[in-house]
């Protein structure tokens, strides 16, 4: 297998590297998607996507989401070409290109129902099971009847808000001003989805963030103010932004909500959300 490396994705590579990934799903009914872009990595320089190559066939592929030195990998191996070691063989090569970036520890990522029908990929690849998992969860496109708060306002977030939001979002996910901040700002500029804030009194109390660029509407970043909290501001956004993706495209809609979020669960399942799939996190051990 030959490897190849690079920050962001081209046209082509995109293209080869969406259909080698609906193969592996096809193959393991699983249903997660890696983030394509590297607009959010601590450095854009570091080589952010491997790929493996059989002759002009695209058969593996590595990404890499790094905002900080903590990066989180997805692995997918075309299902002709496992058990030969090849996912082993893009992950030496992920260690070798971003040894000079210092990273600390790695995170792999898969779903539960690969494991269940793979269950030797954790033994070769070292992994160490980590606490943290996901449900990944699904709704087709029917639209809500709402009755509009009074004094709220729902929009598209733009950079003279980008501090607010990026305050409350540091906040609410316990994460430092300067990754919430480049986070924003990605966000706002992003073509392929849209950062929505909610205003009262022309102060930022919620944020949601829509990716566009894969199969599903994916909503995230879901984020309201402590003091505003328990007072159905999120449930009602969630409808708000439903309504105005579904007059613009006829996707399914797709979020994660961590297995430990019992509320945000809760809500999500009122909202006509089912459970698609489980993402499970390992930790790397040195080889």
């Amino acid at each position: 297998m030959k490897i190849t490396h690079t920050t962001s994705l081209d046209e082509v590579q995109t293209k080869l590297v969406k259909k080698l990934i609906k193969s592996c799903q096809r193959f393991d009914n699983t249903f997660r998607e890696p983030y394509l872009l590297n607009i959010l990595n601590f450095d854009k320089q570091m080589p952010a996507f491997f790929l493996g190559y059989e002759d002009s066939k695209l058969i593996g592929f590595l990404s890499v989401y790094a905002d900080t030195k903590d990066p989180e990998l997805s692995i997918f191996i075309h299902p002709e070409y496992r058990r030969i070691g090849y996912a082993t063989k893009l992950y030496q090569a992920f260690l070798s290109e971003t040894k000079p970036y210092h990273l600390n520890s790695v995170k792999y990522q898969t779903e539960a129902k690969f494991l269940n029908h793979n269950p030797k990929f954790i033994e070769n690849l070292n992994l160490v099971v980590d606490n943290e998992t996901e449900t990944w969860m699904t709704r087709t496109g029917e639209t809500f009847e709402l009755l509009e708060k009074n004094g709220y306002v729902i929009k598209e977030a733009s950079k003279s808000f980008s501090l607010q939001i990026a305050k409350l979002q540091s906040i609410i996910f316990s994460e430092d001003l300067k990754v919430s901040e480049k986070y924003v700002n990605e966000a706002i500029n992003d073509e392929t989805g849209t950062l929505y804030i909610v205003l009262f009194n022309d102060m930022v109390i919620a944020t949601c963030t829509v990716d566009k660029s894969s199969d599903y509407i994916y909503l995230y970043g879901l984020a309201v103010l402590n003091a505003y909290q328990r007072q159905g501001i999120g449930t009602y956004f969630m409808k708000k932004l439903i309504n105005i993706e579904i007059e613009e495209t006829k996707k399914p809609f797709q979020i994660a909500v961590a297995d430990s979020n019992v509320v945000a669960k809760r809500m999500y399942e009122r909202l006509g959300f089912l459970f698609q799939t489980q993402v499970v996190y390992f930790k790397i051990g040195n080889k």
